[in-house]
């Protein structure tokens, strides 16, 4: 890894083995965005990408 990656800061929600070392729900990681992309894809983490607001169906 590049030391120009920045690290992010990422909450695990399932199970997941990292750097070798199973962690459980809650333990906190440090990934690049990259991985970050994976487990939140894998549902690993959650997706802290704030949601867009759905329009109402006009009636």
């Amino acid at each position: 890894m590049s030391k120009e990656q920045k690290l992010e800061t990422v909450e695990l929600i399932d199970d997941h083995t990292h750097k070798g070392e199973p962690l459980k729900p809650g333990a906190k990681i440090q990934v690049t965005a990259e991985r970050k992309a994976w487990l939140i894809r894998h549902k690993k983490v959650a997706d802290a990408t704030p949601a867009l607001p759905v329009a109402k169906a006009k009636e």
